[in-house]
């Protein structure tokens, strides 16, 4: 009266279970490949985003800042101007930054032109 199982039946449903199995793990591979690729891919948009501003500064800060105030559309920084940002700078960082013997020359001359 007891049911007795097949050898060959018992081997082929141990075989799709484990083809079951396979196929699950085969699944959560790709997909954890796939998570990987998204975080490496947001990784390198966002260094890509930075170098490209970056690039951007330079850019703007060598070739059209210069052309713009060689046009009179922007304001050339004197050296009182330059002090002054460098007095900020001390005060806001809290460190003192000497002045380059540049700065010095430049404000010397400005106080000399302005005495004209």
């Amino acid at each position: 009266m007891f049911f007795e199982e097949d050898p060959f039946d018992r081997w082929c449903r141990l075989l799709v279970a484990y083809i079951v199995l396979m196929e699950r793990m085969a699944e959560l591979i790709v997909w954890d490949f796939i998570q990987h690729l998204k975080i490496q891919g947001s990784y390198w948009l966002a260094i890509a985003r930075l170098r490209m501003r970056k690039l951007g500064k330079i850019i703007y800060h060598r070739y059209i800042c210069p052309l713009l105030m060689e046009c009179g559309l922007k304001k050339v920084p004197t050296w009182a101007d330059i002090e002054a940002r460098r007095l900020l700078l001390v005060a806001k960082s809290g460190y003192d930054i000497p002045r380059p013997p540049a700065l010095e020359e430049g404000l010397r001359q400005e106080q000399i032109r302005q005495e004209l």
